[in-house]
């Protein structure tokens, strides 16, 4: 009889965290628009000691930086020091437009190795002008 009040207090406790969690996706902005050579960043949180990063799907519009750069929390490194093993980052990822069009960028957050799981999407309107 002891399970199922324990099992109701893990359900409340994990709702009231992820509640009050921000959502990555909050960060994606929703509509960019860019000329041919223009390059676009867009800055979402991370946390790549846990193999998820964001995994931008291939779109003709638009050629992506191969390099992966993250940015550490702020609040939790010192200036000088690396930052601490599980902390959150931000994840940079850059593209230049190539050709002209509308079209649509989808970013995946997931590992790239290992089953197809995809814990958020960021989708955004893209328009490329001359």
């Amino acid at each position: 009889m002891l399970l199922h009040p324990l099992l109701a207090t893990i359900t409340i406790f994990a709702h009231a965290c992820t509640s009050q969690m921000e959502r990555p996706t909050d960060n994606c902005p929703k509509k960019v628009t860019l000329k041919v050579g223009e390059s676009l960043s867009v800055k979402l949180p991370a946390n790549e000691s846990t193999g998820f990063i964001w995994i931008p799907r291939v779109d003709p519009l638009i050629v992506w930086d191969a390099k992966d750069k993250f940015e550490p929390e702020p609040s939790r490194t010192k200036p000088g020091e690396e930052p601490l093993v599980g902390t959150g980052s931000t994840q940079i990822l850059t593209a230049t437009g190539v050709k002209v069009g509308k079209g649509r960028i989808l970013l995946e957050y997931r590992r790239p190795f290992g089953p197809p799981i995809i814990l958020d999407t960021c989708s955004i309107e893209l328009h490329v002008l001359p």
